[in-house]
């Protein structure tokens, strides 16, 4: 193509009229290589003479060139298949969580077999068995191994604890009775000396304890209750003959009962006045007043 429009432009000027020899410059200046892509491009030329020299194309570098490679090449242009790669080992199943308690330092694939101990008493969590450790309190469980807060420290429900518990007398009717006394013990309790109406004859018919009577009789009638507290006895000289004998109403001269009357417990109770004609004598007889005195 080249050398035909040179030999275009050259006969040109025959074919051409009026066309003059100097009306183009042949001159060896206009004429070089018009390719810039050439290492010869010459930009003044006009005419391209197929002069044009062109650099030679780079060598191709074999190698290999993945950069993950073990023998990877970054000067390769081209793969040659040469890459080699770590051998991967085999994963080692096991439980790969720190925090497990079964953690496996050396595993490098958690197969889901990690258990746990949250509190660190040596129990995996699944195991753990809830309830009252502590052996102090009424309803210790001894298989439980996790205190939930169930224990029970009041075991009769009365509002105190068992360790804040006193123990005593809490009959009020008892000579002695605790008002501080949370739980009763009602062996712990003492009454006062209670003597029947049968016991209290008696014990006028032979004052002096000696088991023979003191030829006198007394006797008590109308009386509605069962017993009598006997809580002060006078014993007073009389020298008034007669019959020693006894009423409700407590006007006689021989034996005066003062009592009173207590509707809630059907109980007699205040002092006795006994008296007995001519001299006294009743040695070592005591009889004992509720409240601890004796006469």
């Amino acid at each position: 193509m080249r050398p035909l429009l040179i030999c275009i432009i050259l006969i040109s000027p025959i074919l051409m009229s009026g066309c003059t020899q100097s009306d183009i410059d042949t001159s060896e200046q206009s004429m070089g290589c018009t390719y810039p892509e050439a290492v010869n491009f010459n930009s003044s030329s006009i005419i391209d003479d197929g002069s044009c020299i062109y650099p030679d194309a780079p060598a191709q570098i074999l190698g290999c060139t993945y950069s993950d490679a073990l023998n990877h090449n970054p000067s390769a242009t081209e793969d040659d298949g040469s890459c080699r790669y770590p051998v991967v080992p085999e994963p080692v199943p096991g439980c790969t969580y720190p925090e497990a308690y079964n953690y496996e330092i050396n595993a490098t694939e958690d197969d889901g077999t990690c258990v746990y101990d949250s509190d660190g008493d040596g129990i995996i969590d699944a195991f753990e068995q809830p309830g009252c450790t502590d052996i102090n309190a009424n309803n210790h469980n001894s298989s439980s191994t996790d205190d939930d807060g169930s224990c029970d420290y009041d075991e009769d429900d009365d509002g105190v604890y068992d360790w804040a518990e006193s123990e005593g007398c809490a009959d009020i009717t008892a000579t002695n009775y605790d008002s501080s006394a949370t739980e009763n013990n009602q062996t712990m309790c003492e009454y006062p000396f209670v003597m029947t109406l049968e016991n209290l004859e008696a014990f006028l018919a032979d004052s002096n304890n000696d088991g023979d009577p003191d030829g006198f009789e007394a006797s008590i009638d109308a009386l509605s209750n069962d017993t009598a507290f006997i809580r002060v006895i006078v014993v007073e000289e009389s020298t008034e003959e007669g019959e020693l004998e006894s009423d409700t109403n407590a006007n006689t001269t021989s034996v005066e009962i003062i009592m009173g009357h207590d509707p809630t417990n059907e109980i007699m109770y205040n002092s006795m006045v006994m008296r007995f004609m001519g001299d006294i004598s009743i040695e070592q007889t005591t009889v004992q007043s509720p409240d601890g005195i004796n006469s």
